[in-house]
C-alpha cells in the first residue's frame, strides 16, 4: 500500500548575511493514511519548519514531499491538501468568540459537534468569550478544538498542549487517541518524550542540526 505522505531527503537551509543556517537535512520517512506518528526532538531542531514544509507554507531546498503520490512542490496547493494545521503558537481570530474560532474552518457549521469538542477539551463554558479574554493554554486548546472540527484527513499539531497542566495534557492527549487514532493520519509534534510514550505510537526522531 503506497503511503499518504512520503518524504526522500527533504532539506532547508536559511540564507543570512552571516551564511547559510540548515535547519533541516535528509530528512526521510513515510506516513500511512490512518497513522497516528510522534515527531519528537529538542528545541531548535526544526520540527516547526519541517511541519510548515508538508502544510505549504515553506518550499524545502531539496528532496520531495509527496502526498498520495503527488509532488506537493508544484501540483498541490496548501488549500486542497485536506490538512488541518495547530501552530506552535496558537493564531485566533481576536475579532471572533472562541465557539466561531472554532467553526470557522468547518464546511457544515454544527454546534453540537462544537460544543461536545469543547466539553472534550476542558474548555466548556468559554464559547461566548473572546480570545483576549482566555488564558494561553485555553487558546492552545481552541485552536485544537479549531482543526478537529474542519474534519480534514491530515492533522498536523505542532505541540498543541504546550504549556498546559500535566492533568489536562494528559487527559487531551487520552482524548485524541481514543478518537482519532485510526481514524485521521496524524503528525503529533512534540519535545516531550512523555507525551510521546503516552500516546503509544511510532515515533521519529529529529536532532539539533550543527
Amino acid at each position: 500500500m503506497p503511503a499518504l505522505l512520503e518524504l526522500d531527503h527533504v532539506g532547508l537551509s536559511y540564507h543570512t548575511l552571516a551564511g547559510e543556517i540548515p535547519a533541516l537535512s535528509q530528512i526521510s520517512f513515510s506516513i500511512q493514511e490512518g497513522e497516528f506518528v510522534s515527531l519528537v526532538g529538542p528545541s531548535g531542531c526544526g520540527k516547526s519548519t519541517f511541519i510548515r514544509i508538508l502544510a505549504g507554507l515553506e518550499n524545502a531546498d531539496s528532496g520531495s514531499v509527496c502526498l498520495n503520490g503527488i509532488s506537493t512542490d508544484e501540483r498541490i496547493p496548501p488549500n486542497k491538501r485536506n490538512i488541518a494545521l495547530v501552530y506552535q503558537e496558537p493564531v485566533l481570530w481576536n475579532h471572533m468568540p472562541v465557539w466561531k474560532n472554532i467553526a470557522y474552518g468547518m464546511a457544515k457549521k454544527d454546534k453540537k459537534v462544537i460544543y461536545e469538542l469543547m466539553d472534550a477539551l476542558e474548555i466548556g463554558g468559554l464559547e461566548k468569550r473572546f480570545p483576549e479574554e482566555i488564558s494561553g493554554g485555553q487558546a492552545k486548546r481552541v485552536a485544537l478544538a479549531r482543526a478537529l472540527a474542519a474534519d480534514k484527513g491530515i492533522l498536523l499539531l505542532d505541540e498543541p498542549l504546550s504549556n498546559i497542566d500535566e492533568k489536562t495534557k494528559l487527559k487531551n492527549l487520552e482524548y485524541l487517541v481514543q478518537n482519532y487514532k485510526d481514524r485521521k493520519t496524524i503528525l503529533y509534534v512534540t519535545h516531550s518524550k512523555m507525551e510521546a510514550d503516552f500516546l503509544g505510537c511510532r515515533q521519529i526522531r529529529m536532532d539539533v542540526k550543527e
